[in-house]
């Protein structure tokens, strides 16, 4: 019997070093990242009704408005009690919309709202950042509807290892293949998936083209040039642009990265 107080205090020590392990874990996967967002979408065409003789323009349903702002609501049930504070943030469409030093854990919860027109109206989105560290969170609409009542999210790794400078990324938030040539490369998009292309050195602008297949054929919904500078990279989204009409035809939004260069003579970080 005397021997329960040794087996309660090692029983206690064991729970304890478990607690401490368990509370080093969470510190450990929260981590500081820099988040950066973009609502993918086009507003829709005005709607018009007859009032009498007059034809008045009136707002499209709301579910055809993107959300124009965004609030961290928070990560998982551990996260440090500091990042429980919401966080807002406006955002314009087709827009970077930077939010640097977010310390969470892998997987953080989104409230999309429309506060100018419909501030009853919003939706919860998780996102899963996983271990990336510069995440672009891209915000759409589903691809078969184009309407935003249930939006789809898409984390993407832009660091200047995964998307380098002079590159170009298209990203096929419709329900239709693409194909898509940038430059001297030319390859097949499928929906949800996206392309990374090399841009031609120098200064000459990016030739571009982008052809939805259908099955009769192809249309080109793009065939142009852009101009990226030496330290940039070019962001290119291929939207549902749905109208209260019932069309829905393929928008083509381009975003301009720049990316700050670094020194030559810069030492290297410890590993």
């Amino acid at each position: 019997m005397k021997s329960l107080p040794i087996i309660a205090l090692l029983l206690g020590t064991s729970f304890s070093f478990a607690q401490n392990a368990a509370s080093n874990q969470n510190k450990e996967d929260a981590v500081t990242r820099d988040v950066r967002f973009v609502i993918a979408g086009t507003r829709p065409l005005p709607v018009f009704k007859m009032q009498g003789n007059e034809s008045v323009e009136v707002d499209p349903p709301s579910e055809l408005i993107p959300p124009t702002a965004i609030e961290i609501l928070s990560g998982k049930e551990d996260l440090p009690a500091s990042t429980k504070t919401p966080t807002k943030i406006v955002a314009s469409t087709n827009m970077i919309a930077p939010l640097p030093g977010l310390k969470s854990v892998s997987k953080i919860r989104l409230k999309l709202s429309r506060p100018m027109f419909d501030s009853a109206a919003s939706q919860e989105v998780e996102c899963d950042l996983g271990d990336i560290i510069r995440p672009l969170i891209v915000i759409s609409a589903s691809p078969g509807k184009g309407a935003w009542d249930s939006p789809q999210v898409r984390v993407i790794d832009v660091s200047n290892q995964a998307f380098p400078i002079r590159h170009a990324m298209l990203i096929n938030l419709s329900s239709i293949p693409l194909m898509v040539g940038i430059d001297a490369t030319t390859t097949k998009i499928d929906p949800t998936n996206r392309g990374l292309f090399p841009l031609a050195p120098g200064d000459a602008p990016t030739r571009y083209r982008v052809d939805a297949i259908g099955p009769t054929g192809s249309v080109t919904i793009a065939n142009s040039a852009y101009r990226v500078g030496a330290n940039s990279r070019l962001i290119m989204m291929a939207i549902p642009d749905r109208s209260p009409q019932g069309q829905a035809p393929i928008s083509l939004r381009m975003v301009t990265d720049a990316v700050q260069s670094i020194p030559i003579n810069t030492p290297a970080v410890p590993r």
